[in-house]
C-alpha cells in the first residue's frame, strides 16, 4: 500500500509498452525474422498486455486514491493535477468511446462475414479486425467502471 508504483505503476506501464509494441509490429502483418513468423498469435498476446496491462493501472489509480484518502500517502502535486484533469465524466466519454470503437470493429466483421455470405473468411485478416475491436471494447468497459468506482471512493461518508 505504501508503494503503489512499484506495485501496480510500473508491472503496468511494462506490459501495456510491451502489448503496444507487439501490436503494432504484427497488426499490419505477419512478421518474419528469420525462420521465424510473428502473426496473429502475437497480436493475441499483445492485446492481452494491453488488457491487463490496463487493469493493473487503474489498480494503481484507486489504490493511490484510496491510500490518499486513508491518510497513509499525501498527494502530491502531480497526482492532484490529474485528478481534477480526469473526472467521471471524462472517464465516462474516453471509456465509451473505446467501447464504440470496439462495438463497430464487431459489427464491421459481422458486416464481412454477411459479404461471405456467413460462410468461411480469412482468419488472419478476421483476426486482424475482431482482436482489437474485442480489447477496445473490453478496456473501454474497464475504463468506464473505474471512473463510477474512483466516484464512489471519493464520497464522503456522514458519521453519526
Amino acid at each position: 500500500m505504501y508503494a503503489p508504483r512499484w506495485l501496480f505503476l510500473y508491472p503496468g506501464l511494462g506490459l501495456v509498452g510491451f502489448g503496444l509494441l507487439a501490436c503494432g509490429l504484427v497488426l499490419p502483418g505477419p512478421l518474419r525474422i528469420g525462420s521465424v513468423v510473428f502473426d496473429v498469435h502475437t497480436l493475441i498476446i499483445g492485446m492481452t498486455a494491453i488488457l491487463v496491462g490496463t487493469q493493473v493501472l487503474i489498480f494503481f489509480l484507486l489504490a493511490k486514491q484510496y491510500a490518499i484518502d486513508a491518510g497513509l500517502l499525501r498527494m502530491g502535486p502531480k497526482y492532484h493535477a490529474f485528478r481534477r484533469l480526469v473526472t467521471l465524466e471524462r472517464g465516462m466519454v474516453l471509456g465509451g468511446s473505446l467501447a464504440a470503437l470496439g462495438t463497430l470493429g464487431i459489427l464491421g466483421a459481422v458486416v464481412v462475414w454477411g459479404d461471405e455470405s456467413f460462410g468461411p473468411l480469412d482468419y488472419t485478416q478476421m483476426m486482424r479486425l475482431l482482436i482489437p475491436a474485442v480489447t477496445s471494447l473490453a478496456v473501454g468497459v474497464q475504463v468506464i467502471m473505474a471512473s463510477f468506482l474512483s466516484s464512489i471512493l471519493d464520497l464522503k461518508v456522514r458519521q453519526p
